[in-house]
């Protein structure tokens, strides 16, 4: 994430922009829009760039959105434009915004509007719509759920914190701007506003409705003294204190990561903060789906567990989770839904974790593991090998993105960033694919740093056609696909309950012919063996390229 916390868009959106406009246009009311009102509003709240691909009924929006200096940009397909958004988002802190058409579009965009859900990303939906007539008509495109049409609201109902169907013009800026705070306040989530044709143009006053209402506080609960000093007392007393840190560390300040870490104990993360914290000499690795029996007896030899913005969710703590019911383990998340959901634990503690963080300063609790360090064999697989090369090839900047699939998977727990580099995954969702459009949108809305996806051939297969955008885009971006011809996944399971490959062969794509086609720079490696000698004349600071890395269809790294 960038140096852009949560808070600070919090901070942004309510005392600045709200309060500054509030106080220029008391006395300024104006007749807009309702279009014209929901682009002031989404500028008001630090948004600047759309995705997707807008629907004809949703052009007025779009349009109104041009007028206000807002970015847009067409994607290849709305999954692609919803993955775009939330790189974007990590790269930039800003509030993405998806546009996507009636009909197909919607379809096609729930898959990632329900990663950024799980993710916890904000994001505003807006959804076009059918006109009133043709509701309940069986016509084209009349998402409504009447007759044999598709019911949209219950579609969304499960990925989205909320929907906004605006039918009245008057309440349509008030509405707007709740929205607006649903997405943004307590957990962030995608937020849907559809806005249908007739009410598109329908004049409202403007900003009068803000005076009456005046601004709200998005402000986190922080954690007590008290609960802070008992967390003090408890991690003192420890004689062998261990610190899992989760997804929600995330937005916390590096400078105040690397004061707890580097003055206390032994550490570990799941994947949601991996990369996002400092690897220091006392980190011992990113805890995932499988892992090194290393980090399960790191956990059975500790004597307390401090989970800072860790869920304990059954796919990324499986290894140690019978351990950790034999642990005094204290949590503490923003969220009070977390807490407690999926572990048992002795204290638990509802406050902002980077408030916490800055605040937590036990005394140095060093003690000594008996295991030995989690470090990768490069032995065991070609992809072991090649993931490890991949932090030295690469700029020290270099964010990663880590797609489904064995390379993927893999690059979770063998992945050793340098203390500058970055990585986000799909995680929990595990949307294959996933690491193109966002690596790319992470690229868009940061062209400073260059930018990797580790994918596999079958993953890049689903999406590789949001890499014709990179030229456009002007991004820096690198796919490193690890080709076996395989989907290795598949074939690993169809072997252990069917005994037997059912059907395992995607074919051969010419990623070569492909980047030419698309205008970017083609590599090809034969795994580890010329890894290191041709990518030293390569700059990943600029460009985008495909490396294409051969890799033996027998190869299975242990994921």
């Amino acid at each position: 994430m960038s140096s852009l916390s949560l808070s600070a868009v919090f901070d942004t959106f309510d005392e600045v922009n709200y309060l500054a406009y509030d106080s220029h246009m008391q006395e300024n009311t104006q007749k807009l829009s309702v279009v014209d009102v929901l682009a002031e509003s989404l500028k008001l709240a630090g948004a600047e760039a759309v995705f997707g691909i807008p629907s004809y009924v949703g052009f007025g929006i779009i349009n109104a959105l041009d007028k206000s200096g807002f970015t847009l940009e067409l994607n290849t397909h709305e999954q692609n434009a919803a993955h775009m958004a939330e790189g974007y988002y990590y790269a930039t802190g800003k509030l993405p915004i998806l546009s996507v058409a009636i009909g197909p579009g919607v379809t096609n965009a729930v898959t990632g509007i329900a990663n950024a859900f799980v993710e916890s990303v904000p994001m505003i939906v807006l959804v076009a719509r059918a006109a009133d007539a043709y509701i309940g008509k069986n016509e084209y495109h009349a998402n409504s759920g009447i007759g044999r049409t598709l019911d949209e609201k219950q579609l969304f109902q499960s990925c989205t914190k909320a929907q906004y169907y605006l039918d009245n013009p008057a309440q349509s800026p008030e509405l707007i701007r709740q929205a607006i705070y649903t997405a943004l306040s307590g957990r962030p989530g995608p937020v849907v506003i559809s806005v249908p044709p007739a009410l598109q143009k329908e004049l409202v006053d403007w900003p009068s409705w803000l005076e009456n209402n005046g601004t709200f506080a998005l402000s986190q609960s922080i954690v007590s003294e008290k609960d802070l000093k008992s967390i003090t007392v408890l991690f003192e007393r420890s004689q062998k204190p261990l610190i899992i840190l989760g997804s929600e560390v995330q937005h916390a300040d590096r400078r105040q990561l690397e004061r707890l870490l580097g003055n206390n104990c032994l550490y570990i993360t799941s994947y949601g903060a991996k990369g996002k914290v400092p690897a220091l000499g006392n980190y011992f690795g990113t805890v995932w789906y499988s892992n090194s029996q290393d980090i399960v007896e790191l956990v059975k030899e500790s004597d307390l567990v401090l989970a800072i913005g860790e869920h304990f969710t059954h796919f990324t703590v499986r290894p140690i989770t019978d351990e950790l019911r034999n642990k005094n383990v204290i949590q503490i998340s923003t969220y009070p839904e977390e807490i407690g959901r999926a572990v048992t634990i002795s204290m638990g503690v509802v406050g902002d974790v980077s408030d916490f963080i800055s605040r937590f300063s036990p005394s140095k609790r060093s003690w000594l593991f008996s295991g030995i360090s989690n470090k990768l064999n490069p032995e065991d697989s070609e992809t072991l090998a090649v993931l490890q090369m991949l932090p030295e090839i690469m700029p020290d900047d270099t964010v990663f993105f880590g797609d489904v699939g064995n390379a993927g998977y893999a690059s979770i727990t063998d992945l050793v960033l340098t203390s500058n580099q970055e990585y986000y995954t799909t995680g929990k969702f595990g949307v294959c694919g996933y690491s193109i459009p966002a690596a790319i949108g992470y690229s868009y809305g940061n062209k400073k740093r260059p930018v990797a996806s580790i994918i596999g051939d079958l993953s890049l297969a689903m999406n590789m056609q949001e890499i014709s955008n990179v030229v456009k885009f002007g991004t820096t971006n690198t796919f490193f696909v690890f080709n076996n011809q395989t989907p290795a996944n598949i074939t690993e399971d169809q072997l252990e309950i069917a005994g037997k490959e059912i059907q395992s062969s995607i074919g051969n794509i010419d990623y070569q012919l492909f980047a030419q086609s698309v205008g970017i720079e083609y590599v090809h490696v034969n795994g580890s063996e010329n890894m290191r000698e041709i990518c030293a004349g390569i700059n990943f600071s600029s460009g985008s390229r495909i490396v294409e890395i051969t890799i033996p269809q027998t190869d299975t790294p242990l994921i």
